[in-house]
């Protein structure tokens, strides 16, 4: 068997428990492979501010995959380093898709989250996480305030309205992935996109 370089970490569900810590074995783990030489990284569909806060936390090295392996980030900050962002047209369809609808909304704006109102109140419920919810921006406009500040849109997390997603219309836009990470909700991410090809780039790095 071959040496082993480096070990890339998903958050939910595998490195962090079902109350979102980090248990002490996990982190004698971690500790453990990096005196061996080895690189330890996350690679999460989370934004950069939660890779770089749990990435500290842990002990792990100084990169990070996030946003689905839509960006890679400095694990010391959560500044983006290299993103990929959808097509201009297209994220902003995606939006005028999504907005008033009642679905719970994560909007990855590069390194922006903002959240409409509804998606504030729900996540509050939902995603008890304060390294999220102090980063994130509320505007009762999200096109508006993408326009108004030339930002892109790089990700689009739906979740807690199964069943009501316009999943058909997401999926026609062109230049787009739409993945999901479990049986309630979806993620939009730009084609091509994925934690393996980002990857791949951060063991050059």
């Amino acid at each position: 068997m071959g040496k082993i370089d480096l070990i890339a970490l998903d958050l939910d569900g595998t490195f962090l428990d079902p109350a979102g810590e980090i248990s002490p074995a996990s982190l004698e783990a971690v500790q453990a492979a990096r005196a061996a030489g080895v690189k330890v990284v996350l690679s999460t569909g989370r934004s950069g501010w939660e890779a770089a806060h749990f990435s500290k936390l842990a002990g792990c090295d100084s990169l990070a995959v996030c946003l689905g392996g839509a960006a890679l980030c400095d694990a010391r900050t959560g500044r983006h380093l290299r993103r990929w962002d959808l097509p201009e047209e297209t994220g902003r369809r995606a939006l005028e898709l999504c907005l008033g609808r009642d679905i719970e909304l994560m909007i990855f704006a590069g390194e922006k989250i903002l959240l409409d109102p509804f998606s504030r109140r729900s996540l509050q419920r939902t995603y008890p996480f304060s390294v999220f919810h102090s980063r994130a921006v509320d505007t009762p406009d999200p096109l508006a305030y993408l326009a108004e500040h030339g930002l892109p849109l790089t990700k689009l997390h739906g979740d807690q309205k199964p069943g009501g997603y316009p999943l058909e219309e997401l999926a026609a836009l062109p230049g787009v992935s739409l993945t999901a990470s479990n049986d309630h909700d979806f993620e939009l991410v730009p084609a091509g996109v994925n934690k393996g090809r980002a990857l791949a780039l951060l063991a050059l790095m």
